[in-house]
């Protein structure tokens, strides 16, 4: 028998999940997202390609965590941020417009 694909306790449902500023962005970007429990995560940003340009773990805490991304010296164009959890199992996602 096809197994479905089963959520975990970490979910996609809201839009909400994973918020981005300023956007488009010059050379800080600022993130915000809840967590629903302590925990390690990554924090990733990925070219309109999907190649990694950076990438940085971090411990997540239950409620709100706020992550700060440098796109100093990168070049114009559009980047994904990706927030996953220490299995890769991605929590929330962006697209950004780096000027």
């Amino acid at each position: 028998a096809i197994q479905k694909p089963t959520l975990t306790s970490v979910s996609l449902q809201s839009r909400d999940v994973l918020k981005v500023f300023p956007n488009p962005v010059m050379d800080m970007l600022q993130t915000e997202f809840q967590l629903t429990s302590n925990g390690q995560m990554n924090i990733r940003l990925l070219n309109e390609l999907g190649k990694v340009i950076q990438s940085q773990s971090f411990e997540g805490y239950k409620g709100a965590n706020k992550i700060n991304i440098s796109t100093q010296g990168l070049p114009s164009g559009i980047y994904i941020i990706q927030v996953l959890d220490k299995v890769g199992q991605l929590y929330g996602v962006e697209k950004v417009i780096k000027m």
